[in-house]
């Protein structure tokens, strides 16, 4: 008998050693785990985002969808024509952005919904909202540069990129890393 309960002893510490080699083994008190289990701390800066982020692009389809239409009071720029542009080009990149926005919005439906029923698949639906967060200035530089418009190229680069490229830096590794994020999301 004494045998098998050093032979138990062993399978726990080597089961545990391997759980905490994995990343899967969380480690703390009950009273610390239900301090930890719910929506809070960078999850609510992430909510936010999240929300502004879909109220942008809500107004950003309706602008677009009226200067597409023809219904703007911004004044568009002279069509070149020794490049060939032509309006039909213009709203070509119009109707790109609108599904680019519309998939966005999608995707931050998804995400606001899995987060509120805590489900794993946030992770996922998050990762892909800040990639496809990083095509819209893409959309944006290849428009301006098909169009030659002369803006200082540094200050563009900096306004348009910076935000999803800090989301990837400093949102994804907290997703994959947290405690909170490890307890909130169980199903």
């Amino acid at each position: 008998m004494e045998r098998w309960l050093k032979y138990t002893r062993v399978q726990n510490v080597v089961k545990i050693g391997r759980e905490r080699a994995s990343g899967s083994c969380i480690c703390i008190n009950e009273q610390e785990r239900e301090a930890m289990t719910g929506i809070g701390g960078w999850l609510i800066v992430i909510i936010m985002h999240l929300v502004t982020s879909l109220f942008y692009y809500i107004y950003s389809i309706s602008s677009n969808s009226l200067r597409f239409n023809g219904f703007s009071s911004i004044k568009k720029s002279p069509f070149s024509p020794l490049l060939g542009l032509t309006e039909n080009i213009y709203k070509l990149f119009l109707s790109i952005n609108i599904v680019v926005e519309f998939i966005l919005i999608v995707i931050i439906v998804l995400c606001l919904v899995s987060l509120f029923f805590r489900k794993r698949s946030f992770k996922k639906y998050y990762r892909l909202f800040v990639f496809l967060s990083l095509t819209q200035p893409l959309l944006i530089m290849a428009f301006m540069f098909w169009y030659a418009y002369h803006i200082s190229m540094t200050s563009v680069f900096l306004i348009l990129f910076s935000y999803p490229i800090a989301m990837v830096y400093i949102c994804l590794p907290y997703l994959e890393r947290s405690k909170r994020v490890r307890l909130t999301f169980v199903n």
